[in-house]
């Protein structure tokens, strides 16, 4: 994480510094150019409009991980802190924060619901023209039935889901990704669940993914010394 992103603009790559944070920037997500959100640590929320920037109040300490909409007006944000057990959902509809999940140190939440497996979201996604969000962490995979309002969850099996998720993305409900530590990857084809065994690693860390049309690009680092080095995979 860092307080700072890379911009590209057609030529030339630029690093432009992002104010009004508390920590390093963990994700970005835009609707358009001018519409453009930034979280990151100690629920740090910055929006870019075109403009200038601006700090939006998140109502958590907490350290935001991921952000993900379907448009400017259905927005959420999740994260966690790798030092207690609390984690956080935050829904942005209609343009203003709402805190719609809380997981508390002692695995309590604000649904008063089971505190074994309650979620502890790293990443989330949500299928286009759908009522469903989709979150995974280091308890699991869920699935929320109406995303505007946390009333319930449901945790879903995969098999060997025991490696850390870090990015979850999809282009629709039958084509989902997953990748997380140990160069693990998930893929959801609307029937089942497929993880690519053959690229395990335990020195690879997948970061993150990105799906546009038909190609995949995945990016991480190697662990195995001391100078890390950054990975990354093209597929389609």
């Amino acid at each position: 994480s860092a307080g700072s992103y890379l911009k590209w603009d057609g030529n030339e790559w630029t690093s432009e510094w992002i104010p009004y944070r508390d920590g390093g920037i963990k994700a970005i997500w835009a609707s358009s150019p001018e519409d453009v959100w930034f979280v990151g640590d100690k629920g740090s929320i910055v929006h870019y409009d075109g403009s200038g920037f601006t700090r939006i109040k998140s109502g958590t300490e907490v350290d935001l991980t991921d952000i993900y909409g379907i448009d400017k007006d259905h927005i959420w944000i999740g994260g966690n802190n790798t030092s207690d057990a609390r984690s956080v959902l935050i829904g942005i509809l209609g343009r203003t924060p709402q805190i719609l999940y809380q997981r508390y140190t002692d695995g309590s939440n604000n649904l008063n619901d089971d505190r074994t497996w309650s979620p502890h979201i790293e990443t989330l996604w949500a299928p286009p023209s759908s009522n469903r969000l989709l979150i995974a962490g280091g308890w699991g995979f869920y699935e929320i039935n109406h995303h505007k309002e946390m009333i319930e969850y449901n945790r879903q099996m995969i098999a060997h889901f025991s490696y850390y998720p870090e990015k979850m993305r999809g282009t629709h409900s039958n084509n989902l990704f997953i990748v997380g530590d140990n160069a693990t990857v998930y893929h959801f084809n609307g029937i089942g669940w497929h993880w690519y065994e053959n690229i395990f690693n335990t020195s690879i860390r997948f970061t993150s993914i990105s799906l546009i049309k038909s190609s995949i690009t995945i990016v991480g680092y190697d662990r195995s010394s001391i100078l890390r080095r950054a990975i990354i995979l093209k597929g389609s």
